[in-house]
C-alpha cells in the first residue's frame, strides 16, 4: 500500500488490467481522444496520474457485450477500476474523490456465506484462467487458510506483508506462506524442505487472496476447507490418480473399519487429498476420545503429497506422509497396521516385474500383467496386523473379471476367509463420472481362518440425487448398510440366520454357494431384488386398468378446453396485440426484495440445537428438491419446530413470494401458495418478494422467470467452478418488464391455465405407464 501522501502513477498495462480490457483498447483511448490524460516520463516509461485515468474512464460506459454479471447499464470503466483497486493494495481513500472505503472491505463475501466464499477462492484468478484451478494453487490456498488459523502470529505478519508495499507482493510473500504451513507440518517425520515449492503467483491475485482468508471467521475456516476440496474433487472429473474419494464413501468405510474396533495404526497406500485418513480419524476420535490414530501415507505425485499433508495439518492428524509409487508392493513396505483404506486407481498397468511372482508379495496369487487391480486387494490384505481391517475401493469388474488369474485369486482369497465383505454402491458418487465401485472388507492375509462366509450388501439403490449428475449417501443410508454388515457379519461368525434383515439388501454366501457362481463377487448375484407387491388375486384386471387410464384421461379434458379457450378465444382481450409491449423495465431488485437462505453454519447450529426434526410440523424447510413443476412439492421439504429463532425469522415464506434453486440445478422457481406460508427457505434458494410499493402479479413474475430465454441469461450468469450458482446480487440486476398491472394479471390467468393443463397431462401419461407396466408383468409373469 502507497504512503498516504504518495501520488500514484500507472502504466498503459496496469490501467487495462483495472479496467479489465485489452492493452490494445487503452492504446486506442489515448490515440483517439484529446481529453485522455497526459503522462508523465518516467525511467523512460510513460505513467498516468491514478485520479485522472479514474476522472476520464468515468465519461466511460461500459458496453452491454462487456459487463460482468454485477454491472448495468449505467456502469463505468471508472465503477470497474474502483472495484479493482485491492487488488493492486491500493486503499479507495487514497485516491482524489474516491469515496473512503478499506480495500479489506472491498465486495466481499460474508465469512458465512461459505459457498461465495469458496467461489471467489477459486474463482479470483480471473477470466484469465478458464474454470479450473490448477492443483500448486489449491496447495497455496489451503496453506493460507493453515495458517489463518493455526499460526496467527506468522498469519498477522503475511497479513501485514501483502498489505505493506506497492507494487503488490511478491515471492517474499509466498515463502512466508510456506514457512507458517512448514511448521505445522514438521513432526519429525519425512519434513519437506517447501510445501510450495518456489510457487509464482501474480501479486495482485495473491494481495486479493490473502484478503479473502483473512476476512474468514474462525468457525468458517473448516466449512471453506471441505469445499475446497470438494472443488478439487470436481475439477479433477475422470483422472483416476487424482480423483478425490467422496465424503459419502469414506464416512462408510470409516464407519466399516469402526464397526470392527478403534484402530491405533492407520495406512493408506494412495492417499490422495488424505480423505480416508480424516474420516477415520475424526470417527476415532469421537469414539474414544483422545488422540486419534497414527496414520502413514503415500501418494506418487509430489503435488497431491503436499495437499494431503496440509490437510494432515488442518486436521491436527498424527503420523507421517510421503511420497510413494504407483506400484507400492515394490517398495519393500513392511509394516502392518490395524487398519488399511485406500481408494487405488482402477486398472492400473504398471511394469511387470519379479514381484508378480513373489508369493510372499502375493500370497493368493499373481495378479496379470495389464490389471493391477487383484494386487492392490492383496497388498491390502498383507499390510494388515492378524486382527485388522481393510477396506479396498475396487470396481465392479474387479468382482467378475473372467481373467484366469484374478478368478483364482478370488478363488483363494475365498478359501482363506480373507474377504469378509463386499458392498455394492450406487452410480454417480464420483466428480465426472458415473460408473459404479464396490467397497472390499478384507480381514488380514496372516489371521486365523473364517470359514464362515462373506457378507453381500446391494447399496446400489441407496443415495440421493444432489444435483443433475451427482447422487451421495444420507447418514441414514449409511447407517443402514452399517446395520447390515453388523448383524450379517455376526451371524457368519455364529453360522445363524439373520431374521431381523430382508434379504432384498444383504445376505451371507457361504464358500460352496460362491464356488457355484464361478467365484463372482458381485453382491447382486446373491442379493434377490425385492419383487413389486401384487393384488391378491395374482394379476391385475385388464377391464380395471382400462377404465383407469379412460378416467385419467377424462380428467385431463377440462383443462385443455380452457387451456384452448384461452389461446384463441377472441372476445376477451387476451390476444398478442394487446397484452404484448413494448413496456417499461426494471431490475429485478427495484421491484422485489431479492433475500438469498440463511448460511450452512447457521442451518446447522439451529438443527443440532434444536433437536429431532418433527415430522409432522406446520413449519417446514423447503429443500431445492422440493422446487418441481413451478410449486412447492411439500413431500420434499423437512419438518421443523415451530420455535424459529430470531436469526432465521427472515428467511420465511409468506404467499406470493417465489422460490428459486441458486446452487445445483440453477433456476428452477416456484411460487408459494396460501397453504405455505412462514415456511424456511434452504441455504441453496433464494426467495423473491415484491416489495410493498410495487404492483406485480406473481404468476406473471412466474411466468418471466420460467421463460427459456430467462433461464438462459441466469446460466450465463453463473459463478464458481467448484460450486456454480448464481448470487442474489446478480440475479438482482436481471431486467423485467412490467406492464400495467391489468395486463399482468391476464398474462398471469393465461400461464396458470397452462400449467394446469401441464399438471394434469402428467398425471395422465403416469397413470398410462403404469397401466402398460402392470399390464406387461402379469402377462410376462416377470420376478
Amino acid at each position: 500500500m502507497p504512503p498516504a501522501d504518495a501520488e500514484i502513477f500507472l502504466t498503459k498495462s496496469q490501467i487495462a488490467q483495472l479496467s479489465e480490457v485489452a492493452p490494445s483498447a487503452v492504446a486506442n483511448w489515448r490515440n483517439r481522444h484529446s481529453d485522455f490524460p497526459e503522462p508523465v516520463h518516467r525511467s523512460g516509461t510513460a505513467r498516468f496520474r491514478l485520479p485522472d485515468v479514474l476522472d476520464w474512464l468515468t465519461t466511460r460506459t461500459i458496453p452491454a457485450n462487456r459487463r460482468r454479471g454485477d454491472e448495468d447499464g449505467r456502469s463505468t470503466y471508472a465503477d470497474r477500476a474502483r472495484s479493482n483497486l485491492h487488488r493492486f493494495g491500493i486503499r479507495q481513500q487514497d485516491v482524489e474523490g474516491t469515496p473512503p472505503t478499506s480495500a479489506s472491505d472491498a465486495e466481499a463475501p460474508d465469512g458465512d456465506d461459505v459457498e461465495a466464499v469458496v467461489d471467489r477462492l477459486l474463482d479470483h484468478y480471473g477470466r484469465r484462467a478458464a474454470d479450473q484451478l490448477p492443483l500448486p494453487d489449491y496447495v497455496l490456498v489451503v496453506g493460507c487458510l493453515l495458517a489463518s488459523r493455526h499460526q496467527p502470529r506468522a498469519w498477522s505478519a503475511i497479513r501485514g506483508r501483502s498489505r505493506s508495499a506497492f507494487p503488490p507482493p511478491g515471492p517474499e510473500t509466498i515463502q512466508a506462506i510456506d514457512q507458517a504451513a512448514l511448521a505445522l507440518i514438521t513432526n519429525g517425520h519425512q519434513a519437506p524442505q517447501s510445501i510450495l515449492g518456489g510457487r509464482e503467483l501474480d501479486g495482485r491475485l495473491l494481495s486479493e487472496l490473502i484478503g479473502i482468508v483473512d476476512r474468514l471467521t474462525v468457525d468458517s475456516v473448516s466449512d471453506v476447507f471441505d469445499l475446497l476440496l470438494v472443488g478439487f474433487a470436481k475439477r479433477t472429473g475422470q483422472r483416476s490418480g487424482e480423483q478425490v474419494t467422496p465424503k459419502s464413501i469414506t464416512t462408510l468405510a470409516a464407519a466399516l473399519i469402526l464397526a470392527t474396533g478403534v484402530p491405533a495404526t492407520v495406512y493408506d497406500p494412495y492417499c490422495r487429498t488424505g480423505e480416508f485418513l480424516s474420516a477415520v480419524t475424526e470417527d476415532a476420535v469421537s469414539w474414544r476420545g483422545g488422540e486419534g490414530p497414527v496414520v502413514t501415507a503415500r501418494h506418487p505425485q509430489g503435488a497431491l503429497v503436499q495437499l494431503a499433508r496440509l490437510t494432515m495439518a488442518f486436521r491436527a492428524m498424527r503420523g507421517r506422509l510421503g511420497q510413494g509409487l504407483d506400484a507400492p508392493w515394490t517398495s519393500g513396505e513392511q509394516s502392518r497396521f490395524d487398519a488399511v483404506l485406500t481408494n487405488p486407481p482402477f486398472n492400473n498397468r504398471t511394469t511387470a516385474g519379479p514381484q508378480r511372482q513373489d508369493p510372499g508379495v502375493f500370497p493368493f496369487g499373481p495378479p496379470p500383467v495389464g490389471d493391477d487391480n487383484m494386487a492392490w486387494v492383496q497388498y491390502a490384505a498383507t499390510r494388515l496386523k492378524p486382527e485388522g481391517r481393510a477396506v479396498v475401493v475396487m470396481p465392479n469388474a474387479a468382482a467378475s473379471s473372467s481373467h484366469p488369474q484374478n478368478r483364482a485369486t478370488r478363488e483363494r482369497l475365498i478359501d482363506s476367509g480373507v474377504v469378509e465383505a463386499v458392498i455394492a454402491l450406487p452410480d454417480r458418487l464420483f466428480f465426472g463420472t458415473n460408473i459404479p465401485v464396490c467397497l472390499w472388507v478384507l480381514r488380514s492375509a496372516y489371521g486365523r481362518p473364517h470359514p464362515g462366509g462373506v457378507v453381500f450388501i446391494d447399496a446400489g439403490a441407496f443415495g440421493r440425487m444432489v444435483d443433475r449428475t451427482r447422487r451421495e449417501l444420507t447418514p441414514t443410508d449409511v447407517e443402514e448398510v452399517i446395520r447390515h454388515f453388523c448383524i450379517r457379519r455376526s451371524a457368519a461368525e455364529s453360522r445363524q440366520a439373520a431374521s431381523a434383515l430382508s434379504s432384498n439388501v444383504s445376505v451371507v454366501a457361504t464358500s460352496e454357494q460362491i464356488r457355484a457362481e464361478n467365484f463372482s463377487l458381485v453382491p447382486a448375484t446373491y442379493v434377490v431384488p425385492e419383487r413389486r407387491n401384487r393384488p391378491e388375486s395374482g394379476r391385475p384386471d385388464p377391464v380395471e386398468l382400462a377404465h383407469t387410464v379412460e378416467r385419467a384421461a377424462s380428467d385431463a379434458v377440462p383443462a385443455d378446453l380452457a387451456a384452448e379457450a384461452a389461446l384463441f378465444q377472441r372476445a376477451e382481450p387476451l390476444d398478442i396485440g394487446d397484452v404484448a409491449g413494448p413496456w417499461e423495465n426494471a431490475p429485478l431488485n427495484e421491484l422485489c426484495e431479492v433475500q438469498s437462505g440463511p448460511s450452512g453454519s447457521t442451518l446447522k447450529q439451529y438443527r443440532s440445537e434444536s433437536g429431532t426434526a418433527n415430522a409432522d410440523s406446520p413449519v417446514r424447510l423447503v429443500l431445492p428438491k422440493a422446487v418441481r413443476g413451478l410449486r412447492i412439492a411439500p413431500g420434499a421439504t423437512e419438518g421443523l419446530p415451530d420455535d424459529l429463532p430470531a436469526s432465521l425469522r427472515r428467511y420465511r415464506t409468506q404467499p406470493g413470494d417465489l422460490l428459486m434453486v441458486r446452487i445445483g440445478t440453477i433456476g428452477r422457481v416456484a411460487l408459494v401458495e396460501f397453504d405455505q406460508e412462514d415456511w424456511l427457505i434452504s441455504t441453496n434458494l433464494i426467495r423473491i418478494r415484491t416489495k410493498a410499493n410495487i404492483d406485480i402479479d406473481p404468476e406473471f413474475l412466474l411466468g418471466y422467470l420460467s421463460h427459456p430465454d430467462v433461464q438462459a441469461w441466469i446460466d450465463r450468469h453463473t459463478t464458481g467452478s467448484a460450486i456454480r450458482g448464481i448470487s442474489g446480487q446478480a440475479l438482482g440486476n436481471l431486467r423485467i418488464p412490467v406492464p400495467p398491472p391489468g395486463v399482468q394479471r391476464r398474462i398471469g390467468a393465461l400461464m396458470r391455465r397452462f400449467e394446469e393443463q401441464i399438471r394434469v397431462q402428467r398425471r395422465a401419461l403416469q397413470v398410462a405407464e403404469h397401466a402398460r407396466n402392470a399390464l406387461a408383468e402379469s402377462i410376462f409373469d416377470l420376478r
